[in-house]
């Protein structure tokens, strides 16, 4: 198996569990992002619920080229899909791959949602994965993403 070819790839977690992303996500994704009315964020890129259609294509297109895995983020508290993450710039070659995309309901936020989200990837990465770096940004105004990296 090449570095991150597993599209259907499934982890399973404490608090959530990351499917992969597929179109029966969007009623539940639509209602994750209008908690909070995160599209209004100048610095994320959480889709407006009417965009999401072109925000799955984008993402599907890049799984297609073996440079991102994107998920959905389902709670397991009450089985909700409440967000969206992924493992993108997959570069086989180096072992490196990036985490980010990540969003959140706005009352899924400051919860261990993240924590376990970032652990699944992590762990999936370097020990599954056998990356040899893995990275993720944010951008410079996402003062409480920063705070949670």
């Amino acid at each position: 198996m090449s570095f991150f070819a597993d599209a259907e790839l499934t982890l399973k977690g404490e608090f959530v569990q990351l499917e992969p992303l597929h179109r029966n996500h969007f009623t539940e994704l639509g209602n994750a992002s209008r908690d909070g009315e995160l599209w209004q964020l100048p610095f994320t890129t959480v889709p407006h619920p009417d965009a999401l259609d072109e925000w799955y294509q984008a993402a599907h297109a890049e799984r297609l080229n073996h440079t991102q895995r994107p998920f959905a983020v389902r709670r397991n508290s009450d089985n909700r899909v409440i967000g969206s993450t992924r493992f993108y710039d997959i570069q086989p070659n180096h072992a490196n791959v990036s985490i980010g995309y990540t969003w959140y309901a706005a009352s899924a936020q400051r919860t261990a949602v993240n924590s376990d989200t970032k652990l699944l990837l992590l762990t999936h990465a370097f020990e599954v994965e056998e990356a040899v770096v893995v990275y993720w940004h944010t951008h410079h105004e996402n003062i409480r993403s920063q705070a949670a990296i």
